[in-house]
């Protein structure tokens, strides 16, 4: 419990960590990851073809 304390003295008395700030940073982490793998995958996509035409 102290831990925890320790973890969050850098807020201010009136602010506390809120679920809807946890839901909303594991979304932007969701939607991130899925668009570098996608950034990732189409690059991909596109060596692959440049290597078959050649």
């Amino acid at each position: 419990m102290a831990r925890e304390r320790d973890l969050f003295k850098f807020l201010k008395l009136g602010q506390r960590l809120q679920l809807t700030d946890v839901q909303a940073t594991i979304m932007w982490g969701i939607v991130v990851t899925t668009d570098a793998l996608w950034l990732i995958q189409s690059c991909e996509i596109e060596d692959e073809e440049e290597e078959d035409g050649k």
